[in-house]
């Protein structure tokens, strides 16, 4: 894997490093996902209220972790792995 490194940056082992460029941070994340407690920007989609108090449906649509957008591999791990802490966050949404 080349990470592109900037010797001058003390953290150029950083897979998640701006000068890496997006085919690294997708292998290196392949399958994993940020700490949710880090995320910022949430925004949940798919909410149904006929669906009280299940909502099935709902999703983590998009967030930002350390100034960047999520990318589609991250979402779907979220979603699958965390579906309480989405639960939870749908709730927040809509109270």
């Amino acid at each position: 894997m080349n990470h592109n490194i900037n010797p001058d940056n003390r953290d150029a082992n950083n897979p998640l490093a701006p000068w890496n460029n997006d085919a690294d941070v997708a292998e290196s994340y392949e399958g994993k996902h940020p700490p949710i407690e880090e995320l910022r920007d949430v925004v949940i989609a798919g909410i149904d209220t006929r669906d009280y108090p299940d909502f099935c449906d709902s999703y983590l649509e998009s967030a930002t972790w350390n100034g960047r957008e999520l990318d589609r591999s991250e979402l779907e791990s979220i979603n699958e792995n965390e579906g309480q802490w989405v639960y939870d966050q749908t709730i927040e949404q809509l109270y």
